[in-house]
C-alpha cells in the first residue's frame, strides 16, 4: 500500500476501508474452504488453537471470528485517518 501511496501518488478512501473489510471476508470464507478441504485450519477460521490463546476470551467458534472482524473495524479507521487529515488539511 505504501508503495502505491508514494510512486503513484495514490490515497486510499473511506469507500477503501469498506473495500478492505469486505476483501477480507472473501478472504476468510476462501480460507474456510481450502481449510476444510485440505483439513487444515490456517488463521485459526475451522477451529481454535490447541493452546491457551487471546481467542478463548472471545468466545467459542465461530463466535470469535465474529468478535475479531468487529475488532478489526476500528484498526482499519486508524489505518485511514491519517490520510484523511493530510485531505482535509491541503
Amino acid at each position: 500500500m505504501m508503495y502505491a501511496v508514494f510512486v503513484y501518488k495514490m490515497k486510499p478512501t473511506l469507500k477503501s476501508v469498506g473495500k478492505s473489510f469486505l476483501g477480507m471476508q472473501l478472504y476468510m470464507v476462501f480460507m474456510f474452504l481450502i481449510n476444510y478441504l485440505l483439513g487444515s485450519n490456517y488463521f485459526y477460521t475451522n477451529r481454535k488453537p490447541n493452546a491457551t490463546t487471546l481467542l478463548d476470551v472471545f468466545g467459542d467458534w465461530p463466535q470469535y471470528i465474529f468478535v475479531v472482524e468487529i475488532i478489526v473495524i476500528p484498526f482499519f479507521v486508524l489505518i485511514y485517518l491519517p490520510f484523511y487529515f493530510s485531505k482535509n488539511k491541503t
